[in-house]
């Protein structure tokens, strides 16, 4: 794993640190086996068993305190999930919304409108309130969410991290001008009606 990561240019502190973790471990039993191989009593009165110990004690110690400052705590790790799963809502709207487009040629009226087209979640995970839509002009409608994070840092803005990079946001309400391709309907998709409501 460690040679496919380094192959792959995974080169990021996480993988760093596992691979130095892999190193010293191994290095730790080869160096005590090679010892024993020497000679049966090589480790009789050494303090290479005691140091080593103490040593992983330490390490231990250490890992385990420091998770506690580099962990989120379990509130901050409930609340990304949360804003990762109103990013992932906001961005299957938007597909639904490019195919309604490219099926009607116009712009669902509300996203009421647009979950008896398509299934689609349009509330908010924890709040259970609907996300706010609004058409602003032929193409272009907006879309908005009450976040409880920013995903502004560590690089979150990528489009290839984490977040979408269509939805980068501050902690609060953030809302999204959004635009739908108007050549969406160049493969001559036929419309289709929409599906029955309970």
């Amino acid at each position: 794993t460690t040679v496919f990561r380094v192959l792959d240019g995974d080169f990021t502190v996480r993988f760093i640190l596992k691979g130095l973790a892999i190193l010293v471990i191994v290095s730790s039993i080869f160096i005590y086996y090679w010892l024993e191989l020497l000679s049966p009593n090589s480790l009789v009165g050494s303090i290479i068993p005691k140091a080593v110990g103490i040593g992983a004690a330490v390490i231990i110690t250490i890992s385990f305190v420091g998770s506690f400052f580099i962990v989120d705590s379990p509130t901050l790790a409930r609340a990304k999930a949360y804003d990762q799963t109103r990013i992932n809502d906001l961005q299957s709207i938007k597909y639904s919304i490019e195919n309604y487009y490219g099926n009607y040629k116009t712009l669902p009226v509300s996203l009421t409108e647009l979950r008896s087209y398509s299934i689609v979640n349009i509330t908010d995970p924890q709040s259970k309130n609907q996300y706010d839509y609004s058409v602003t002009a032929a193409l272009n409608y907006k879309l908005c969410a009450n976040f409880e994070t920013s995903n502004k840092d560590a690089g979150q803005n990528s489009e290839s991290g984490p977040y979408f990079g269509n939805f980068v946001h501050d902690r609060g309400v953030a809302c999204f001008d959004l635009r739908v391709n108007d050549t969406i309907d160049q493969n001559g998709l036929k419309p289709i009606e929409p599906r029955p409501t309970n």
